[in-house]
């Protein structure tokens, strides 16, 4: 996982705001999934609700980010549950669909002129 955080702050007058977003990777590096993510939350106005506000948004974001690698992890089981139980009729069904014959260019002693 890797998790970018490009903004997380609140004012007196403005809300507490959370900016940003998650790569997760396999073991070989390859990208498996990427989320941006903007969160907003009100507050009092005073220090306490502005950092119990930020708070609040760092639970959501964590909240998210479980759900994200929860569906990601569930998928890969699925994937290799897959490959695992039918990887004979994966091969026999790409064996059986038809191919199309190569295409090969038709030389003619024509020539085209285009103006």
């Amino acid at each position: 996982v890797e998790l970018v955080v490009t903004r997380l702050d609140a004012g007196d007058q403005a809300p507490a705001a959370l900016n940003a977003s998650w790569q997760l990777r396999d073991g070989q590096g390859r990208l498996l999934d990427t989320e941006v993510v903007h969160l907003q939350a009100r507050h009092a106005g005073d220090r306490a609700a502005q950092v119990r506000a930020q708070s609040e948004l760092l639970q959501q974001l964590s909240a998210r980010l479980a759900t994200d690698l929860t569906k990601v992890a569930q998928r890969g089981r699925r994937d290799s549950e897959v490959a695992r139980k039918e990887p004979k009729k994966l091969v026999e069904e790409a064996q059986a669909r038809p191919t199309l014959p190569a295409v090969v260019p038709i030389r003619t002693g024509a020539e085209v002129y285009r103006f």
